[in-house]
C-alpha cells in the first residue's frame, strides 16, 4: 500500500465527520513523560491523553511500531503511572526540531485506566462548568 493510500484511509473517518476513537481524549498542560527501552532513556511532554494512549512531543526520534516503556504522572495525582506502549504513529514537521508521536498503551492495567478515566471525567466536568457560566 502506498503512503498516499494509507494516509487517505487514516484521514477518511475525520473527513466524513466521524472519528475512529473509542474513548475521549483531553488536551493537558505539558506533562513530562519518561520514555525508554533497554537501549536508551529520554524525556518528552504529553500533549493529550485518553484511556487508550497519549500524544507526546519529544526531540528524540522513534519508529512506528516500536515498543517502549513510559512513566508519567497526571496533574491530579502524585502516583507514577508505568506501562508499555507502542508507537502508533509519527508526525514530523518540516523545519521543526521536535516530533509528535501517538503512543498506544499495550499493558495498562485497570488501575492506570481508572486514574486516566478519573482525570478525563474531572476535566470534562470543569469544561462543562466553564461553558455554563460563560
Amino acid at each position: 500500500m502506498s503512503d498516499i493510500t494509507r494516509k487517505a484511509q487514516e484521514n477518511l473517518p475525520s473527513v466524513l465527520g466521524f472519528n475512529k476513537r473509542v474513548s475521549p481524549r483531553i488536551i493537558i498542560p505539558l506533562i513530562p513523560i519518561e520514555i525508554g527501552n533497554e537501549l536508551r532513556q529520554f524525556f518528552g511532554f504529553i500533549l493529550d491523553v485518553s484511556r487508550s494512549g497519549v500524544m507526546i512531543q519529544t526531540f528524540r526520534s522513534m519508529d512506528e511500531d516500536t515498543l517502549i516503556n513510559i512513566r508519567f504522572n497526571l496533574p491530579h495525582t502524585k502516583k507514577s503511572l508505568n506501562c508499555s506502549a507502542r508507537v502508533a504513529w509519527t508526525k514530523t514537521q518540516h523545519g521543526c526540531r521536535t516530533s509528535r508521536y501517538g503512543l498506544e498503551f499495550v499493558d495498562a492495567g485497570p488501575e492506570i485506566i481508572e486514574e486516566i478515566d478519573g482525570y478525563i471525567e474531572a476535566q470534562e466536568f470543569k469544561q462543562r462548568c466553564v461553558q455554563l457560566f460563560n
